[in-house]
């Protein structure tokens, strides 16, 4: 009993080994013919293309398709399936399999493993347009979101030998009821690789774009774009957490942080492109040059009634001063105990330098010296206070008719040079910590001096106590604007030049549109248009010309007696010091000693201690 049992337990077992052997067979044959059919339509599609990177998902079918297609496949392949797919980034494939003329191909039978492959795979790198290819008949209309071109091919087979073909394209941005677009192919001839991929971000089909008085070059090309794009957008002035773009523990901050954890969509201020900024985000075209700079107050104007002493350098006043000495010294001695004495009653080194100083007030002399050698030094320095007169007359003239501009800083190397501090808003900057770690001096100086302080009202304070500031160059214009301060003014020499971009999520297909048209408006001029327009608009709602006139226009105007105090007050200095010397001469006259009968009267006038020519 327990034998026949057994038998016919085992005979059960044969027979169902038997059948499953079958059944496997048929799905072998079935599917190697199916692969070769689908074969000959993915080489007619791969013979549009230059090279091709095909991913399939590890099914039988998908397997067979691939073995049939790379078996006499003329163009350059790469194979990789959904094991090596976490291992594969599009920048390790080939060169040449991720360019426009090449395709991406997802070959794949399970829908549910084919998901797993695309969050496995690093779409932001595809480039080139990505075919789908669906061997299942399962009706699944999901695709790939952060491609720009993607089409999903469907076979679904009514017989052996003609499969149906079914196209789906998918619009993110339509309604609702229009996102994907079916299209039925009857048969493989009627079926072009570059006719199937349509440009799935070219509009964004939204309501026309909302206005915000928010004024700026770039709410100007925004608002352009949004026009030919239709979108609408909402702006943000400023990050809650007060920054721009910096990493902060490992973590982005500000604007750019919002970005990287999705929240915003669209950076389009003036944001630098640096390295660090350029892995975690996409950033678009260059469309604008910015750089830093270093911002101070004008100098105060030089006191109008310096005017008498302003054409010459102290150090030339010196050096006039020492030659006149040396050369009243020298004269003297020549004509000390000659016969022909350079005034009626003296001849001291006093009386010497004052007949010399007539020179330099153009006053002719009354009569030459006698003595040997003195005419060619006479005639020299009248040559010397010649030049000297003339350059004094035209420098006053030109001193009392045009205003006088007090130096300025136009070098870095100045500025650290004097005493001012540095003062910079703490927002998140790359500058700060470029400065303090470059190799040049200069920068590492400014590095070490700069200041970071958290409101533009501490820093208003600063700039009007006579410390400068740092700030982006156009952004500086702005401010002082804004803060009406014209007597600041930027140093010309700028820090660190810098290309400025928009910036978007890592992977977001439609950056391409945005550089598009950021590249048309700067190349048609119209960003630098812009951009003069927008600082013209801004300087008009101050209450200032649209255009930066300097104050002092050049003009024929009457002198003021502003302009020439100088000139009442070396009067009245000289008057004054002539009254002392006055005073002293009746002093020394009222306690005079009577001379002896025996002196002349000419000893007597050189035994004063001052000349009779005052």
């Amino acid at each position: 009993m327990i034998e026949k049992k057994s038998t016919e337990r085992y005979l059960d077992l044969r027979q169902s080994a038997l059948a499953a052997a079958g059944d496997n067979l048929a799905s072998v044959v079935q599917t190697s013919i199916l692969s070769q059919t689908d074969a000959s339509l993915v080489r007619a599609l791969l013979a549009e293309t230059t090279s091709a990177l095909i991913i399939h998902d590890g099914s039988l079918h998908a397997q067979g398709l691939v073995h049939h297609v790379t078996t006499d496949g003329p163009k350059p392949l790469q194979l990789a399936g959904a094991s090596g797919v976490s291992r594969l980034t599009m920048s390790s494939c080939c060169p040449g399999l991720n360019s426009e003329r090449g395709v991406a191909m997802l070959v794949f039978s399970d829908v549910n493993e084919t998901l797993k492959v695309v969050s496995e795979l690093n779409l932001e790198q595809v480039t080139c347009p990505l075919l789908l290819l669906s061997l299942s008949a399962a009706d699944d209309e999901r695709q790939c979101r952060k491609v720009r071109r993607s089409v999903l091919l469907k076979l679904n087979h009514r017989r052996l030998d003609r499969p149906v073909l079914t196209l789906i394209n998918y619009k993110p941005f339509q309604a609702p009821g229009k996102q994907f677009s079916l299209q039925t192919v009857s048969g493989p001839e009627y079926l072009r690789l570059w006719d199937m991929f349509e440009e799935r971000f070219g509009d964004f089909h939204g309501p026309d774009a909302t206005s915000e008085r928010v004024q700026g070059m770039a709410k100007v090309i925004l608002d352009e774009m949004a026009s030919r794009l239709h979108f609408n957008y909402s702006l943000q002035k400023e990050p809650p957490d007060g920054y721009w773009g910096e990493v902060v523990n490992g973590t982005w901050m500000g604007m750019a942080g919002q970005l990287v954890r999705g929240e915003k969509d669209l950076i389009v201020d003036g944001f630098a492109i640096l390295h660090d900024r350029y892995l975690a985000l996409d950033l678009s075209v260059p469309y604008f040059t910015d750089s830093y700079s270093a911002s101070l107050k004008v100098p105060p104007p030089v006191p109008r009634w310096m005017a008498v002493t302003f054409p010459f350098q102290g150090v030339v006043w010196v050096a006039v001063g020492v030659c006149l000495f040396c050369l009243a010294l020298i004269l003297h001695f020549f004509i000390i105990r000659k016969p022909y004495p350079l005034d009626l009653y003296c001849t001291d080194v006093v009386v010497a330098g004052l007949w010399l100083g007539q020179a330099l007030v153009n006053q002719t002399v009354t009569r030459l010296p006698g003595a040997t050698g003195t005419r060619p030094l006479a005639a020299t320095w009248w040559l010397a206070g010649l030049v000297l007169s003339t350059s004094y007359k035209g420098s006053i003239i030109a001193f009392l008719t045009v205003p006088v501009q007090t130096p300025r800083l136009s070098t870095l190397k100045q500025l650290v040079d004097t005493d001012h501090n540095l003062f910079m808003l703490d927002y998140g900057a790359f500058l700060p910590g470029l400065l303090r770690t470059s190799a040049d001096q200069v920068y590492r100086s400014l590095g070490h001096r700069l200041q970071l302080l958290q409101s533009y009202e501490i820093i208003k304070d600063e700039i009007s106590a006579g410390h400068a500031f740092v700030e982006g160059t156009h952004y500086t214009q702005a401010l002082l604007v804004q803060w009406g301060m014209q007597d600041v003014y930027v140093v010309d020499e700028k820090m660190f030049p810098n290309y400025n971009a928009w910036a978007f999520q890592k992977g977001t297909p439609w950056r391409h549109l945005f550089n598009k048209y950021l590249m048309r408006m700067v190349e048609a001029g119209l960003v630098n248009y812009w951009h003069k327009r927008t600082i013209r608009s801004f300087r008009r709602d101050h209450g200032l010309l649209p255009e930066t006139v300097h104050q002092d226009h050049f003009s024929l105007r009457p002198l003021s007696l502003q302009d020439t105090q100088g000139t009442f007050l070396l009067v009245a200095l000289v008057l004054g010091v002539a009254v002392i010397v006055l005073g002293l001469e009746i002093l020394c006259h009222r306690f005079d000693i009577p001379a002896s009968d025996t002196k002349p009267s000419a000893a007597r006038n050189r035994s004063l201690c001052v000349p009779t020519f005052w």
